[in-house]
């Protein structure tokens, strides 16, 4: 009898935990792929690095995702001094001028 109380209190934090997360609503996706990178998921799986190729998939765009964002931090961050400067500090620089200067370049680098 110990081990059924036991159950039906697992059971009960298991619903209190479900209930108090925050609910993410999920859309579906059908997706079609090489036989090699289905294989290569269904090798992720079976090591045991994620439970479904759902998960490998959910964490790969994940992962993309904060590799854009941190791209663009670092653009922003680069960037911004930049977009911040008085406009007395910049120089009209001519196209021809810039050619100019690229070919020197390239013959000091010669």
């Amino acid at each position: 009898m110990r081990l059924n109380v036991n159950i039906w209190v697992s059971y009960i934090l298991l619903l209190v935990l479900i209930s108090t997360c925050e609910k993410i609503p999920m859309a579906r996706l059908n997706i079609s792929i090489p036989e090699q990178l289905h294989e290569w998921i269904n090798q992720q799986v079976s090591m045991g690095r994620y439970a479904s190729a759902n998960d490998y998939l959910r964490d790969l765009i994940l992962n993309d995702q904060r590799t854009q964002q941190s791209g663009w931090n670092w653009l922003t961050d680069h960037l911004q001094p930049l977009m911040n400067t008085p406009e007395d500090k910049f120089v009209f620089v001519s196209a021809d001028d810039v050619k100019a200067r690229g070919r020197q370049r390239i013959k000091e680098q010669e």
